[in-house]
């Protein structure tokens, strides 16, 4: 069963993660499907194209993101990373809108990565769960939201500063 979609921003390539794991690739201009595998372990429950198209970040039930390359003349997708992230599931990625950085969170932690895949830094866990994601429109700063609000996280900075900013907000925030 499909869990996410993502189209990139030329609207050439569809991306479609499974909750077994599967990632399909579908060439939307000629209405052909590319590669179809296994791109988690178990399950699959989000996606997100780097800025340029380029690029897939995954995240899945296996505790990972993974990061692959799209080869757009073969129509499949060749993996870079893998990516720990921890105990929990990876249930949300991000790129940097200018593509050099990645974020993703798994639990209660955000983790920063460069867009090659090697880990940046790592937040300490949050009082909940991070139940999404999303970066400034300039890219230094990144949102998490979870049950009580949003915390503002610098990507130039050591994240063991803690956040620039808390949102309180009553109740849960599933996106900031």
């Amino acid at each position: 069963f499909p869990t996410c979609a993502v189209l990139e921003r030329r609207g050439t390539w569809l991306a479609l993660a499974s909750g077994e794991g599967e990632l399909a690739l579908i060439d939307v201009q000629r209405g052909r499907v590319g590669e179809r595998g296994v791109g988690h372990e178990q399950g699959c429950f989000a996606l997100a194209w780097s800025p340029s198209g380029g690029r897939l970040l995954s995240g899945g039930a296996d505790g990972h993101a993974r990061l692959f390359e799209l080869d757009a003349d073969a129509g499949r997708l060749r993996p870079l990373a893998a990516l720990p992230g921890g105990r929990g599931w990876v249930e949300h990625v991000a790129w940097s809108p200018c593509g050099t950085a990645l974020a993703f969170a798994s639990g209660r932690t955000l983790r920063l990565a460069t867009a090659e895949g090697a880990a940046v830094d790592e937040t300490p866990p949050a009082a909940s769960t991070i139940a999404g994601l999303c970066w400034s429109p300039q890219g230094g700063l990144i949102a998490a939201s979870g049950y009580g609000g949003v915390a503002i996280w610098s990507a130039s900075r050591a994240f063991a500063e803690g956040p620039t900013q808390q949102l309180c907000w009553a109740g849960s925030l599933l996106e900031p």
